[in-house]
């Protein structure tokens, strides 16, 4: 029995797993807002309000993602997204995930770039 290549570019991984974060982060926080609380900042007015938004837009970034719909805006606004959670939720557990996130959403920005030039 030969053995059969599979051609899965590092690209697809990354966008399936960024993708697959922002998908599930977005559809909890739509489901379970309570969950999600402790991450709003206290001096962020309405955080229900907030909350709802983050959630429709880290769905929208998820599926946009995986999908590859708009993927140099959608993994830069990803990429922003992650950047504004650690400067205003500040340095906690989450820290370290949030960063590793942020470096694929621009990893992943990097060669839609990159693509889209060739």
């Amino acid at each position: 029995m030969k053995n059969k290549k599979i051609n899965i570019s590092s690209l697809t991984i990354l966008k399936t797993g960024l993708g697959a974060v922002f998908t599930y982060a977005g559809v909890s926080i739509i489901t379970s807002p309570g969950r999600w609380l402790k991450f709003v900042p206290q001096w962020i007015p309405n955080p229900d309000l907030i909350l709802n938004l983050t959630g429709a837009l880290n769905l929208i970034i998820g599926i946009c993602i995986i999908i590859g719909i708009a993927l140099p805006m959608m993994s830069f606004l990803a990429f922003l997204t992650l950047l504004s959670i650690m400067i205003f939720v500040g340095i906690g557990d989450q820290t370290f995930q949030n960063f590793g996130l942020a470096m694929m959403s621009l990893a992943i920005f990097i060669q839609s770039i990159k693509k889209s030039e060739n």
